[in-house]
């Protein structure tokens, strides 16, 4: 398990964008971007907002390699071209886990971050999942605000979990309904 620090262009109308299971349109948030599968195009914006976003931060060549796991679901959320923020979950079985979702520092608060969770429910329960299960920085208070106010529970603490500096995990489940 990876730890999880917690927190395109224009299209015809005639062809939307498609969800990760490509069935049906991606959502558009109220600040008018558009999720869409992560590609690898989109690998170095998604790396350098992982680098301010993160004190330990995944590489590009992991999130290449999620790109490249059948069980792994990645979007990013775009309005225009600029990239607004990205998310990367795999979904096992009866079970989804948020591996890392992050959001530029100039568009926070702006319900972004939880348009992307609230996206990857829907793809969750899509593909049979019935919980969402995480793993966010103890001291990210923000995150596990917005968490919480999506449902999820805190189950559990991993002490000393991230390497960087000893600080402890906070693991949190939520339950899927129909």
């Amino acid at each position: 398990m990876s730890p999880a620090p917690a927190e395109a262009g224009a299209r015809a109308p005639a062809a939307p964008p498609l969800s990760a299971a490509g069935a049906t349109p991606a959502p558009r948030s109220a600040a008018g971007a558009t999720l869409s599968p992560m590609s690898a195009a989109d690998l170095d914006e998604v790396a350098a907002l992982e680098a301010v976003a993160f004190p330990t931060p995944w590489s590009r060549a992991s999130f290449a390699d999620e790109l490249d796991r059948a069980h792994a679901r990645a979007f990013v959320l775009r309005r225009d071209a600029a990239l607004i923020g990205y998310l990367v979950a795999w979904v096992l079985f009866d079970v989804a886990e948020l591996l890392v979702v992050a959001v530029q520092p100039t568009e926070r608060g702006h319900g972004h971050g939880r348009h992307l969770v609230t996206h990857l429910f829907d793809v969750a329960r899509r593909e049979g999942a019935t919980r969402i299960q995480l793993e966010v920085r103890a001291g990210n208070t923000p995150a596990i605000a917005l968490y919480e106010r999506l449902g999820f529970h805190r189950v559990g603490l991993r002490s000393g979990y991230y390497q960087d500096n000893g600080e402890d995990a906070v693991l949190m489940d939520c339950e899927l309904g129909a």
